[in-house]
């Protein structure tokens, strides 16, 4: 019965190194886009469920300091299907991005957005 085991246990290792082995593979990316090259995904739930409607969202990146935006973007009216939802970010954020290693997000969602 060890031996059964043994040989079951050494077949599924060699079996995901083999599997492994396929799934690794080399990706390249193209050119950035020219225009909203980054975006902020996410899940938005009001109560216990996923919400589906339209919400204005307010997403500022932070420097370390937890106080300083190093960009803001405002985009109202996004469509939010089964709690999935994306905003296309400001282009300022693409230089925000690359001079800042830390950035913090700070996420506002309502349905309108006060000043």
């Amino acid at each position: 019965m060890n031996r059964r085991l043994f040989a079951t246990i050494a077949l599924s290792a060699a079996t995901s190194a083999a599997l492994t082995g396929v799934v690794v593979h080399t990706v390249r990316a193209l050119d950035i886009p020219a225009t909203n090259p980054l975006y902020y995904r996410g899940t938005l739930e009001e109560g216990p469920t996923r919400f589906t409607g339209t919400r204005a969202f307010r997403i500022r990146l932070l420097q370390e300091d937890g106080g300083t935006a190093a960009c803001s973007t405002e985009a109202l009216g996004v469509r939010v299907t089964n709690g999935a939802f994306e905003v296309p970010l400001n282009s300022t954020c693409v230089n925000a991005v690359r001079n800042h290693r830390d950035l913090l997000v700070a996420v506002e969602v309502g349905e309108t957005m006060a000043s």
